[in-house]
């Protein structure tokens, strides 16, 4: 597998394995890479081998996201309008680090919807996170993960 690894641009879930199994000269299965990545210690990219559409976005601090002023809706406890705020453009999460730091950041996406295809890194967070999930417990025969995010990722 060594000289074949060489030719390739990516390697699958059970080949990832296969590859760790001889790096670390023990067994690696295919639920020990999806619960690296899921810990943060791989990434994990997906092949649109068809096109998908998508609107493409970058990963900013919370601190650098592009915010927006918003009317309040809500009123004061004398009942006057509260004062205006700011609302963050994006998807916010937090990302965890290996070393257990947390950031807060955001996902600001572009307005246009393209279509994409190849080979493209997948943020651990919404339903990519999820779907993951998802597999390692099918692997792991663990529970059923019924959460869902209808929005973002």
């Amino acid at each position: 597998m060594k000289k074949l690894l060489k030719l390739k641009e990516w390697l699958t879930i059970p080949d990832a394995a296969k590859h760790l199994s001889i790096v670390f000269d023990e067994d690696v299965s295919e639920a020990d890479v999806l619960r690296l990545a899921l810990d943060g210690q791989l990434q994990l990219s997906v092949h649109f081998v068809n096109q998908a559409t998508a609107r493409r976005g970058k990963t900013v601090p919370l601190s650098e996201a592009e915010k927006v002023p918003a009317p309040s809706i809500s009123l004061d406890k004398d009942g006057k309008p509260r004062e205006p705020h700011e609302v963050i453009l994006g998807l916010k999460f937090q990302q965890m680090y290996p070393d257990g730091q947390v950031q807060e950041k955001v996902v600001q996406f572009d307005e246009k919807i393209v279509s994409i295809d190849g080979i493209w890194d997948l943020l651990m967070q919404g339903n990519g996170h999820l779907d993951v999930e998802h597999k390692y417990q099918m692997l792991t025969t663990g529970v059923e993960v019924t959460d869902l995010n209808l929005v973002g990722t």
